[in-house]
């Protein structure tokens, strides 16, 4: 009996866009290619296309210091993630393996209390600019620079004893969205 696949062609180590065969984007549109048990097929080959580039550098708004570590996340229009990279200890990033169109970019690095945001200083993914990308070019310039985050103190008491109480869980909300930041109290 026959078996079929759509073949996939990619590398994860380099610039190049995802393929199926023959030269399709996606598994939908790929074409079969029967193998009978035994049967070897020789030809089912790949020219694989260089795909394009978001560059940027991340920086603290107050310091202009880089951000090393920050987490750099390329998205669709429609809002569903495509592909992310960390900033090197410039605070320089590069998004690849991307097709030509549109795509908005998140920036965020929890670990050191900076404030997330999307290109061109947004607060939100549907406020955020689109940036053009086009297959085989680099897209320079698409910077941020992170607003140091606030913080909250206090002390979580026993309301009878008024004794400290250690290990409570203590979250931060806003309206309309999930917590925002979380942690314990000490002892």
């Amino acid at each position: 009996s026959d078996v079929c696949s759509s073949d996939l062609f990619s590398s994860y180590n380099s610039n190049y866009l995802t393929q199926y065969y023959s030269g399709k984007g996606t598994k939908s549109e790929a074409n079969l290619v029967a193998v009978g048990v035994g049967e070897a097929k020789s030809g089912i080959d790949a020219a694989m296309q260089t795909g394009g580039q978001i560059t940027g550098t991340v920086t603290n708004a107050g310091t202009k210091a880089a951000v090393a570590g920050a987490t750099v996340t390329a998205y669709a229009t429609s809002g569903s993630s495509i592909t992310s990279t960390t900033t090197n200890a410039n605070g320089e990033y590069t998004l690849e393996r991307l097709a030509s169109g549109s795509y908005k970019v998140g920036f965020s690095a929890s670990e050191q209390n900076v404030v997330p945001q999307y290109y061109n200083a947004k607060s939100t993914l549907s406020e955020a600019g689109a940036v053009s990308v086009t297959t085989g070019s680099a897209t320079p310039g698409i910077d941020a620079a992170l607003q140091t985050g606030g913080g909250l103190s206090g002390v979580v008491t026993n309301a009878t004893t008024k004794a400290p109480l250690a290990n409570a869980y203590v979250s931060v909300v806003t309206p309309g969205v999930s917590s925002v930041a979380t942690g314990y109290t000490n002892t």
